[in-house]
């Protein structure tokens, strides 16, 4: 990861693992995520490389932030927030290693996190804009890769 590039998981990581310095704040009309001390404000439905148990994708960044902020919460709490806020729940087989992953220092990785589309997930500072991140056109992207010699 170069420092032109954004993981939305290490990004929410390193937020919640500082929490003295650094504070996430949520608008909840814009259905994004603040970043402060950061111009970063990313959408709840970022994708991000952590692959649900229940083989029906992967979580995006507003339902693992959803889920780490509801931890102490009752269950039915955080099922109604889920609805409210239209985030998919993290499944209760996965609610554990979501919390050591995010919170706890020494847990560094996860086998959850899906290294196949892990560099997919990468977001370039550039694309972020106003809590948007800008979908890359295919010709642009197609350009890119050329360049990059992925192609």
């Amino acid at each position: 990861m170069s420092s032109e590039t954004v993981d939305p998981l290490a990004l929410l990581r390193d937020f919640l693992r500082t929490p003295q310095s650094c504070a996430i704040t949520v608008d909840n009309e814009k259905r994004e995520l603040h970043f402060e001390g950061t111009s970063l404000r990313l959408p709840f439905d970022t994708p991000t490389a952590w692959k649900r148990s229940d083989n029906k994708g992967h979580y995006t960044l507003g339902s693992l932030w959803l889920s780490i902020g509801h931890q102490e919460t009752k269950l039915s709490e955080y099922a109604k927030e889920c609805t409210k806020l239209k985030l998919a729940q993290v499944t209760f087989g996965d609610r554990k290693s979501v919390l050591d992953y995010f919170t706890i220092s020494r847990v560094e990785s996860d086998p959850k996190i899906d290294s196949a589309i892990w560099a997919q997930t990468l977001l370039r500072k550039s694309d972020i804009r106003a809590g948007r991140v800008i979908k890359e056109r295919k010709r642009d992207e197609k350009s890119r890769r050329k360049e990059s010699g992925e192609e």
